[in-house]
C-alpha cells in the first residue's frame, strides 16, 4: 500500500477542524452528564436569559474535557446536578479573547 502524500488541502482541513473544535461553545445547562457519564442534550433547557447571555462565565467549550478536569468534577457532591463539567470560556487566555455580541433588533 502506497502512502498518500500530505497535501495543502489536507493541512487546511486539519486546521479548520482544529479551529472548529476549539471554538464551539454552549451555554450553561444546555447539556448534561448522565449517571453513566454520557453527554446528553438537556431536554429541560429552555435557553439563556438576556443578562446571562452577555456573561462569558455562562458559556463552556463544547469538547471532551481533559481527564483531570472530569475526575475533579466527578468527585464533587451531587456532581450530576452541576453543569460545569466542561471548560468555562471565562478562564481562557488571553483574558478578553471572547467577545459576546447581542442582536439589538430582537
Amino acid at each position: 500500500m502506497k502512502n498518500k502524500n500530505f497535501t495543502e488541502l489536507d493541512r487546511l482541513a486539519l486546521i479548520v477542524a482544529t479551529i472548529e473544535e476549539e471554538c464551539q461553545i454552549v451555554p450553561e445547562g444546555a447539556y448534561k452528564l448522565t449517571n453513566s457519564n454520557e453527554l446528553r442534550e438537556n431536554q429541560l433547557y429552555r435557553g439563556i436569559n438576556l443578562q446571562d447571555s452577555q456573561n462569558p462565565a455562562k458559556y463552556y467549550h463544547f469538547k471532551k474535557p481533559d481527564q483531570n478536569h472530569l475526575l475533579n468534577f466527578l468527585t464533587k457532591e451531587n456532581a450530576l446536578q452541576h453543569f460545569d463539567f466542561l471548560h468555562n470560556i471565562a478562564s481562557d487566555q488571553p483574558i478578553g479573547s471572547w467577545s459576546i455580541q447581542v442582536d439589538a433588533t430582537k
